[in-house]
């Protein structure tokens, strides 16, 4: 039986660094195991983010897993509704709403964090819940709680033209300029207002404040759209059942519309002190069970890129090398037929804070193949380039990596 493993590092990739003598977080790494699989077999660049698209985390994942955004993609929220079970009828419209920290400068509010210092669960839940309290039983509002500071807002029958912004390109930024303008939208930006209102004289937040920690004193509203169109089911997509595992609501609700087994890891929070190693080992029974293709994503990259830490993210992306990825390469001869790739879905640059549309790196080790490459290099982005080896979209890179023809 054929078996298939994909590694997705959420924003491992990067961008030089000045400061780090033009090297990336990922050249500075210490990183044996992808190192191995780019040494071993197939190491090339992939343009996973389509012309016309935001460098966003949903596109990226999607095309990794074959999906064409073009033809599946209505918005990030509604996919994260899909994955808390939300349900949404054909003219409600789903926001991500993220537990902000503002910075009042002069009644200017100035965003401090687009995460409120990765608020607790249980003290960002108790926020959320005390803010859908505030709606009137008739509103068409509807507040849901997510994990950390990342949370969903329901709009029945509300509007899909309203632009708004990630809160993690605003860092640092006046939001009162990025606040959308459309008369129809001023009924979100009375809540966003409201919001922090609430926040700010809640109990929650005068305990953070007491322990010199980040407050949660407001919310933005992002990555809005309607219910997802229909995605076909992995196994009619791919040709065999599949399995992910992920902490975040992106990803797990790709994987409950594509009808993905969900497996789940303690300790596993979409932040860098997730359980890698429980990660790594979730992924090796997996195999074992003999799932046909299995998906494993790590977030804490990607935050430690929004962060703007060199530090963590070289951290996090030695700590998904050795506990996620090693787990498994290192007991890869025990499969007959394995395939094993380690990608990402974006660059997250140091220096931005954000995302960017540049291609990734990826590495393709066929563990059965019987010539094995024995000249090192390593996995970071200019030895990709090198190469020359390159995919012109994700779901190219998808495909051949299953040895398919696209559905």
């Amino acid at each position: 039986m054929n078996q298939y493993i994909i590694f997705q590092g959420d924003g491992m990739p990067d961008l030089p660094i000045k400061s780090e003598g033009g090297k990336t977080p990922l050249m500075l790494a210490k990183t044996p195991n992808m190192d191995f699989l780019a040494s071993k077999g197939q190491f090339g660049l992939v343009k996973t983010i389509p012309d016309g698209f935001e460098p966003q985390s949903d596109i990226g994942n999607l095309s990794l897993l074959g999906y064409n955004p073009r033809e599946v993609y209505t918005g990030r929220s509604p996919i994260e509704a899909a994955s808390r079970g939300i349900k949404l009828d054909k003219h409600d419209v789903s926001f991500r709403l993220n537990l902000v920290t503002f910075d009042d400068r002069r009644g200017r509010w100035f965003l401090d964090d687009f995460s409120a210092g990765h608020i607790e669960p249980n003290k960002a839940q108790e926020l959320v819940n005390a803010l859908g309290k505030c709606m009137d039983v008739n509103s068409p509002f509807e507040f849901h709680t997510g994990l950390s500071y990342r949370h969903t807002f329901v709009w029945r029958g509300g509007r899909t033209d309203i632009k708004l912004e990630p809160p993690h390109n605003l860092q640092g930024r006046d939001t009162y300029a990025f606040l959308p303008k459309e008369g129809h939208a001023k009924c979100l930006v009375n809540i966003m207002e409201r919001a922090r209102e609430i926040l700010e004289a809640h109990t929650v937040n005068q305990e953070l404040e007491r322990l010199g920690l980040k407050v949660a004193n407001g919310i933005w509203l992002w990555g809005q759209g309607v219910a997802p169109k229909h995605i076909k089911p992995f196994e009619i997509h791919a040709g065999f059942k599949g399995a992910a595992i992920a902490a975040v609501d992106l990803v797990r609700g790709i994987a409950r519309l594509a009808k993905i087994e969900l497996i789940e890891v303690a300790g596993a929070t979409g932040f860098i002190d997730t359980n890698y190693e429980g990660k790594g080992e979730a992924a090796l029974k997996a195999l074992e069970d003999k799932y046909s293709f299995v998906f494993v994503h790590v977030e804490a990259p990607d935050e430690a890129g929004h962060m703007g830490s060199l530090k963590e993210k070289i951290l996090a992306i030695e700590r998904f090398d050795s506990g996620v990825v090693g787990k498994v390469v290192k007991n890869a001869y025990r499969f007959d037929n394995l395939k094993i790739m380690v990608v990402s879905d974006h660059r997250t640059p140091i220096a931005t804070k954000t995302h960017s549309s540049h291609p990734v790196p990826f590495a393709i080790w066929n563990v059965s193949d019987s010539v094995h490459k024995n000249n090192y290099r390593k996995f970071e982005e200019n030895t990709a380039a090198q190469t020359n080896v390159f995919y012109s979209s994700g779901p190219e890179l998808f495909f051949n990596f299953i040895d398919r023809q696209s559905s």
